[in-house]
């Protein structure tokens, strides 16, 4: 169950929950993972981000097509072990693409890195792949809140996204991370996308700056953003929500930290 009534919405689950058999059985690339709805022949679209079947863990998406509600039990269900199993093309119809239907123009779950090619696969039909640099390879990949994560060196580490043309010229935006700086104080920044290069009068942007506050900018011809207070260095889900097509700031912008909206001051309009 869910806390209100959802539509088309992608569900993660953590493989590591499952038993010791089932990393026996399943497939080393998790190609054989099938999800069907409660009549256990209606399938679902799925994304296997990863399975590691030496340390019995993995993760994987897929779309709960239909709704969920607050009502009732969703049930569905899990299927693996067909050794003839291949993996969807990822714009086939059960393919990952389709896990991401639903108005999203980027998913990146930071499986991969190897520096100065596009390895950080974004999963939605837009395919704005991420190409890392500063050096990053594999071994800036730890942990996350959910699956592997990327630990950047706060020197000179980013992920190039490209032109992410999905973007250009929408009205309502919203940004999704999970993140943790490494102490309080650190610089973390999840997202940020310009016209041009340092552009800071045309970009949207999320940041966890090391003056301990939260900024959340979107600008077109001018600068102006909001901010709030937060200085942990523990793992948070941060939001960010535009709506453009409201008036005042309170309304057009607003911040969620693990699902709390946050109180915002603003500078700019």
């Amino acid at each position: 169950q869910v806390n209100g009534s959802v539509a088309n919405f992608p569900v993660y689950v953590n493989l590591n929950h499952l038993p010791a058999s089932f990393f026996d059985t399943v497939l080393a690339n998790g190609a054989d993972l099938r999800v069907t709805k409660s009549d256990g022949v209606t399938e679902v679209a799925r994304e296997v981000v990863y399975v590691d079947r030496t340390n019995n863990a993995g993760e994987l998406h897929f779309i709960a097509n239909g709704s969920l509600t607050n009502a009732s039990n969703g049930v569905f269900y899990l299927y693996y072990g067909n050794s003839a199993a291949t993996e969807p093309a990822a714009g086939a119809t059960y393919g990952k693409n389709n896990v991401w239907s639903n108005s999203f123009t980027g998913v990146w779950h930071m499986n991969a890195l190897t520096n100065g090619t596009a390895s950080v696969m974004d999963s939605t039909s837009y395919v704005n792949h991420g190409t890392p640099y500063g050096g990053m390879t594999s071994g800036a990949l730890v942990t996350g809140k959910t699956g592997n994560a990327t630990s950047f060196d706060g020197s000179d580490d980013y992920i190039q996204l490209g032109a992410a043309s999905a973007v250009n010229n929408v009205s309502q935006v919203t940004i999704t991370s999970w993140i943790k700086r490494s102490s309080s104080g650190a610089l973390v920044l999840p997202f940020s996308n310009s016209k041009t290069s340092g552009d800071m009068s045309n970009r949207f942007h999320l940041g966890f700056w090391n003056d301990g506050v939260v900024y959340l900018n979107v600008s077109s011809g001018s600068s102006s953003y909001a901010y709030y207070g937060h200085n942990d260095a523990n793992w948070h889900y941060a939001v960010m929500s535009f709506d453009g097509s409201l008036s005042g700031n309170a309304n057009r912008l607003g911040g969620y930290l693990d699902g709390i909206s946050q109180s915002l001051s603003y500078g700019g309009t």
